[in-house]
């Protein structure tokens, strides 16, 4: 009889430390999914890409007098995983929940999606003022008209900084960061912390998910016209399945 208890507790403690062990393997699975996220998605985003500058928008009314605005085109690259040999293809890549964690001492942040009837892809017009954007998977990437290609391919958004003064010119004047000097500005005033989510989704149904955090604009604007950064180390954006 005390032999048969023995053997029933040594079963019960074997049988609750193989759960303790279960539970605690899931848990630290679980935990490394939440700190690494996706470690190999068919399709990857490899590179972001912050173009930093600054426009004079003309006034209908009088094109000698500008509105001055801070602009920051982003693009973000997605490429195709050559490791996963698995068929698959891009059905939409979404941009949404656009959030300032940081906002600038100056100007009014906005966002832009693409417009397909500018010169260029992206213009100042209230119609192209968004918080979400949809690109479709196509055959070839179109930014102008909202499509990826299905095998990758690169998308973009702009972050605008407007409303910050106007200037009346006198001559040829350079449409860039330059311009805003006339406005006796310092470039820490123009500094914003800016967030969205990407979700890329696949045609067989899976849908990944990560948020971007950036910081505007890419360098100093103001002494050197135009600044161009590039990222490719994005260990730190981390993609979950949703």
């Amino acid at each position: 009889m005390l032999n048969s208890n023995k053997k029933k507790i040594f079963e019960r403690i074997a049988v609750i430390s193989v759960i303790t062990i279960i539970t605690v393997v899931v848990l630290l699975l679980m935990l490394k999914y939440e700190v690494e996220g996706e470690t190999n998605m068919p399709f990857e985003l490899t590179k972001i890409i912050v173009v930093s500058s600054a426009e004079g928008v003309e006034s209908t009314e009088d094109r000698l007098n500008l509105s001055l605005v801070q602009i920051n085109d982003i693009y973000l690259q997605i490429e195709k995983n050559e490791n996963v040999k698995k068929e698959n293809s891009i059905k939409s890549v979404i941009i949404e929940k656009f959030y300032i964690n940081e906002a600038s001492k100056i100007g009014k942040g906005k966002f832009y999606r693409p417009s397909p009837n500018a010169r260029e892809i992206f213009e100042f017009n209230d119609e192209y003022i968004t918080n979400k954007i949809e690109y479709i998977g196509k055959e070839q990437s179109n930014i102008k008209e909202l499509e990826i290609g299905n095998q990758g391919g690169i998308i973009g958004i702009r972050y605008s900084l407007d409303e910050l003064g106007q200037y009346n010119i006198q001559e040829q004047v350079n449409h860039d960061g330059t311009l805003l000097n006339n406005l006796n500005i310092d470039i820490n005033e123009l500094y914003s912390k800016i967030s969205f989510d990407i979700i890329i989704e696949l045609n067989s149904g899976v849908k990944y998910k990560s948020n971007i955090v950036l910081d505007v604009p890419a360098g100093n604007i103001l002494e050197e016209g135009i600044c161009r950064q590039e990222q490719t180390n994005l260990e730190k954006i981390v993609f979950k399945r949703i």
